[in-house]
Order: C-alpha cells, then structure tokens, then sequence
C-alpha cells in the first residue's frame, strides 16, 4: 500500500496523454508543457515502476508490455474521472473581465451586457480605464480602446469599427434668434475633439435653422472632464456637444439627442486588445464576434 500511495500522479497523467498520442511532442502540446518536462516525468513513472513503459524505434514510440498493461488500466480511468467532474457540474471560469474606455463602457457596453450574459453564459466585468493597458497589473482579459496611442507590438489587437463623431444636441435646443449661437460644449478627455469635427467639415461656415457653426463666430463655451458629462449637458439642453456615434447611439435612437449635420469619420478606430491570440480562448473569441456583430449592426 505504501507503494502505491507514492505512485506519482503527475507522471500516470504524462503517462496516459504520450500512449494516447504516441509522441511525446503532442503530448507537451496537449498538456501545455515542454518536451523535456513529458520526458522527465516519464522517466520518474519508469524508475518509480522498475519497468521501462515505451521503447523508441526511429521517430516511433511503442509501448512495450507493461506499458500496454498500464495504458489498459488508465483508459477506464481518466474517463470515468472526466465523466464524474461533468457530473458534478465542474465548469470552467465563465468571467470575463473586460477593460472599457468610461463614456463607452456607460453609454454603450454596460446596457448591452446583460443581452450577451443570457446569449453566451459568460458574465462581464466592466472595468472603466483608458490608455496604456498592463493586463497582469490590472487583471484584465481584454480590453476596449480607440487606437488613439501607440500599444506594444506584442499586444493583438482586433478591430471593432471605426469612430464616426458628429455634433449632437437636445430635440429641445433653440435659439432665440437666427443670429444666437448654441454653447459649444468640450471635453478635456479630448481636448481637439470640436477642432476635429470642424476641420472633417473642411472649416466651412456653415448657417442652418439648427445651428450656426462658423469658428470664427466667438461662441460661448462650456468644459467638462469627460465625454459622459458633456454627453449629459447636452441631454439637458445646455448646448451642442462633439460625440462619438458609438457613445450617443441609444440617447439618439430614444430621441433624447439629434445630430443634425450627421456623423464623419475620423480616420481612428475601436480595437480589442488581448496579451495572447484570442484564438486560444473560447470566451474572449466569443466577446469578440458579439462586439463586431452588435457595432456593425446597430452602426451600419
């Protein structure tokens, strides 16, 4: 009895996968591990048995007597394991925690994430960061941003949709006369963002029952510190924000904004940034195609 509870477990399930593939290579494949750890642990199985389990001719494994003998024994048993773990409902970690620019994750991801819990089985987590992403420091899986910065060559990036932005305001916002001016209202999470939407516009003053929008008109101004807050001023009817079509998509659908001149691209793009290639992990490939999905679809 002794001599079986040291029988080393690790090494039966190095074991079990080389008789299976007949290679030790697919076997460190499979258990991702290296070569020499599959030739290690074999040797240790071996030595602790007194019997040689494999014999090597040319490229080719075979397994001698006592390795079939114990290849027959751990059939049976790894999958009677394999079956009792399903039994009792063993699953793997169905969380995915996702890195979110803010005004994206509040005004486009958080009331969708609900939809893709009951599509797909996998709860979110919503974490509100921008720029530079370090997936072990801040234990993320994935992350959202605008490729508005340079990311490390080693990071995959996938990518989402472009970013459209145009100027939105409340259904209720008027002037008091054709020669007023809707408040112009910033943000400094991106500071350029009325510069950008004028210069796509080619700089043109532009005269309209809506809105006038000539630079050089000495508009009064409004600053807020993020894109949310000046998202919501003009929800409020406080003046005529510069958004991303992606963060103002349900406030224009619900009617609580228009954009009256439309949306223009302007040359950057929402990406999914993953330290490893999402093709190794079910659930980020999963997140992946949803978001591609839900963005081209509701976007157009």
């Amino acid at each position: 009895m002794e001599h079986i509870r040291k029988l080393p477990m690790r090494a039966l399930k190095f074991f079990y996968f080389v008789a299976h593939y007949g290679s030790m290579s697919l076997a460190a494949n499979k258990l991702c591990v290296t070569h020499g750890a599959v030739s290690k642990q074999l040797k240790n199985l071996e030595t602790h048995l007194g019997v040689s389990l494999f014999i090597r001719r040319g490229r080719e494994l075979v397994l001698t007597p006592a390795g079939r003998r114990l290849q027959h024994c751990c059939q049976p048993l790894f999958h009677d394991l394999e079956k009792t773990l399903s039994q009792l409902s063993w699953q793997p970690d169905k969380t995915l925690i996702v890195s979110c620019e803010p005004t994206i994750a509040m005004k486009w991801l958080i009331p969708r994430t609900a939809d893709f819990n009951k599509a797909t089985n996998i709860d979110v987590v919503i974490l509100a960061a921008g720029g530079v992403v370090d997936f072990a420091r801040q234990n993320i899986d994935v992350a959202i941003r605008r490729n508005d910065f340079v990311w490390s060559p080693s990071i995959n990036s996938y990518y989402l949709v472009d970013e459209e932005i145009g100027a939105v305001q409340s259904p209720q916002a008027s002037q008091v006369s054709r020669g007023s001016h809707l408040i112009r209202l910033h943000t400094h999470s991106r500071a350029d963002a009325w510069q950008d939407w004028l210069a796509l516009r080619d700089i043109s003053p532009v005269v309209s029952d809506d809105v006038i929008d000539d630079p050089r008109a000495g508009l009064e101004e409004m600053y807020f510190e993020h894109f949310y807050l000046s998202i919501q001023a003009a929800i409020a009817g406080l003046g005529q924000a510069i958004a991303s079509r992606l963060m103002v998509q349900d406030d224009l659908a619900t009617g609580l904004l228009t954009a009256p001149q439309g949306f223009a691209k302007d040359g950057s793009a929402y990406y999914l940034l993953s330290e490893s290639p999402i093709a190794n992990h079910e659930k980020k490939q999963v997140f992946l195609y949803w978001l591609k999905s839900q963005m081209s679809d509701n976007l157009g």
